[in-house]
This record gives C-alpha cells, sequence and structure tokens, in this order.
C-alpha cells in the first residue's frame, strides 16, 4: 500500500512537471496569470499512474501557446515602438542595398588595374533603381509602395544569386549577408502595412543628409579607390600599390562605419528606448548572417574558386546560411520579450532581481 501511494505520489508529480513544460509555450504573462487553472484542470482529468500528457494535449498546449505568442506579436505590431523601428530598417536598409548595387555598377565603369570597363547590367540597373524608389516611399510613409518595392526588391537579390550560383557559389555565400538585409528590409515594410498611420517623419533631415552623403561615398568607392591607388607594371603585369583608403584599417572603411554610426545616432535622437530595442532586434539577422558568410564559411570561400568546377555548398552550409539568421531573429524577439517584461515588472513595483 506504501509502495503504491508513493508510485502515484511520484507518477503525479512527474506529470505536473511535463505539463508545466508545455505551459512554458505560452507568454510569462498568460502562464502567471492562468497556469494554475489550467495545470488543476489538468491534472483532474488524468489518471492515478499517468505520468506523462497524451500526445494530442500535448501538441494542443504547444499549438495553443505559439498561437498566442503571434496574436500577443501581431497585436505589438500597432504600438509606435515597432512602427517606428519598421519605418526607420525600411529607409535604412533601402538605401545601403541601393548604393551597394551603385557601387558594383561605377566598378565597372572605371578602369582599374584587375578590372576593365563595361556596360552596367540590366539587373544591377534595376535593383539600384529600385531601392532607390523603395527608400523615398519609405521616407515619404507611401506604406503601401514600400511594401510592395520592397518585396519586389527581396525577390530580385534571390533571383539574381540563384542565377548565379552554378557558376560562382562563392557570389552568393558573400552576398547572403545582401540578401538578408533585402529580407529583413522586405519585413520591415510589411510591418508598416500592419502598423497603421502616426508617428512623426521617421528621418529628421540631418539623418537623411548624413546617411545619403554615406551611400553616395559607398557607390562612389570603386572611383575614389581608383583615384589615389598607384599602380605599377612590370614585365607587363601590373600590380596596385595599398593605399591609405583601402582595407578594413584604411580610411575609406572607417569613414563608412562612422558615417552610417553617425546616421543611427541621429535617427535614434527621435526615438524612444522601445523603438531602438526593436531596430536592434531587426538588424540581427544582418549581423548572423555576415557573421557566418565570414566566419563560419572562410575556407568555403577560399577553396571553392580554385577548382576548374566551383565546389557548390554542402547540405549543412546551406542549413547554416538558412537558420543561423532565424535562430539570431527568435533569440532577439526573446530577449526583447524579457527584457520588456521585467521592465514592466520593476514599473509595478514587482520585480525580484534574486
Amino acid at each position: 500500500m506504501t509502495r503504491s501511494r508513493g508510485t502515484r505520489r511520484t507518477a503525479h508529480a512527474l506529470l505536473e512537471r511535463r505539463y508545466r513544460r508545455l505551459l512554458g509555450w505560452y507568454p510569462a504573462d498568460y502562464r502567471t496569470a492562468n497556469e494554475d487553472e489550467i495545470l488543476g484542470v489538468a491534472l483532474a482529468r488524468a489518471t492515478p499512474d499517468q505520468r506523462r500528457p497524451g500526445a494530442g494535449e500535448a501538441a494542443s498546449l504547444i499549438v495553443s501557446g505559439i498561437r498566442l505568442r503571434l496574436c500577443l506579436l501581431l497585436r505589438s505590431l500597432h504600438g509606435p515602438g515597432w512602427r517606428d523601428a519598421a519605418a526607420i530598417f525600411a529607409i535604412l536598409g533601402a538605401v545601403l542595398l541601393a548604393a551597394i548595387h551603385a557601387q558594383s555598377l561605377v566598378a565597372q565603369l572605371v578602369p582599374g588595374a584587375f578590372r576593365e570597363a563595361g556596360p552596367p547590367p540590366a539587373a544591377g540597373i534595376a535593383l539600384t533603381a529600385g531601392w532607390s524608389l523603395v527608400a523615398a516611399a519609405a521616407m515619404l510613409r507611401w506604406r503601401w509602395a514600400t511594401a510592395a518595392g520592397a518585396s519586389l526588391g527581396a525577390a530580385g537579390e534571390a533571383a539574381l544569386l540563384a542565377a548565379r550560383y552554378a557558376s560562382d557559389p562563392s557570389f552568393l555565400v558573400l552576398s547572403w549577408w545582401q540578401l538578408t538585409l533585402a529580407v529583413m528590409t522586405a519585413l520591415a515594410a510589411v510591418t508598416l502595412l500592419a502598423a497603421g498611420e502616426g508617428g512623426n517623419r521617421p528621418l529628421s533631415w540631418r539623418a537623411i543628409t548624413i546617411l545619403a552623403g554615406t551611400a553616395a561615398v559607398l557607390a562612389g568607392a570603386p572611383a575614389i579607390e581608383s583615384a589615389f591607388s598607384t599602380v605599377t607594371t612590370a614585365h607587363g603585369v601590373g600590380s596596385a600599390v595599398p593605399n591609405s583608403l583601402s582595407g578594413i584599417q584604411g580610411l575609406w572603411a572607417d569613414g563608412l562605419v562612422a558615417g552610417l554610426a553617425l546616421t543611427l545616432l541621429a535617427a535614434a535622437e527621435r526615438l524612444s528606448p522601445a523603438a531602438c530595442r526593436r531596430l536592434a532586434v531587426l538588424s540581427v539577422p544582418v549581423a548572423a548572417a555576415a557573421a557566418v558568410t565570414g566566419w563560419g564559411l572562410r575556407g568555403f570561400l577560399a577553396s571553392s574558386p580554385r577548382f576548374a568546377h566551383p565546389v557548390l555548398l554542402a547540405a549543412a552550409q546551406w542549413a547554416a546560411l538558412g537558420v543561423v539568421p532565424v535562430l539570431g531573429f527568435a533569440a532577439g524577439m526573446i530577449l526583447l520579450g524579457r527584457h520588456e517584461r521585467m521592465l514592466r515588472l520593476v514599473a509595478a513595483g514587482q520585480y525580484d532581481a534574486s
């Protein structure tokens, strides 16, 4: 009899622990208000020796928790925090993408030591013009035009990478962060549709001026580097002497970083702390994509071009490219939710640091 009661108590404790794990799929505020009631009903329906929830019941709890989290997320998109962050990101992403494609066009027009001038490709012209129009629409707060243009731009980026992948897989790897930026810009633009009208101009004129200047320097980088480079020729072979404008530590790279940083600072002065946090979360996937291609696939970039037939990406490498940015965004959203819940508890005097 004692062993039977002890077994039932053990089974009951295991079942309760597993139910609590399943309830972890629900938002924290919802669990605080309803966890005891849900748990009581579930345990009351359990058999005496039951040790785990049924498969259907577990799936129902997980789906309900995810659906509730998504509903809360969609509801939060109507707030000023997401609206302001998405408006800023849509402008910054579109301007940066337009400048990158413009730089590629300028590089083909400016003869250098190791390249010849050539006509700009139609795809580069289309993407440069398209992203420039998206940036203009975002600045003017034309939400539908911004969302449609950014979505078409992201599709164009994906089509460009797909067309070149078989012959030049390294191009896809090097441009993956660019595709991620395009996707996040489109996501920010679509978010503006859910956020609705409201708010002031996303960027001040000072921030727009700094951003335009930085984009112009980025687009004209090949011409600037060519003007400040010294080319020597020996036995018919050309070689460029390194200059202070190029390289990771060069004045050119430092100037771009400084320009983008000044733009963000100029934009942030008009943003609330909540909008700044959301702007950082939107940037996480782009940083994660740049990290996985720059560090994780460094060996692939060094080895693939050496073969007559370029080596294509393996399944694990494709998984890293796709999963890492998504996990980065998910982690950012989770940390954002936890941080803001802590702020609400602190404001209500209910937060216990211990």
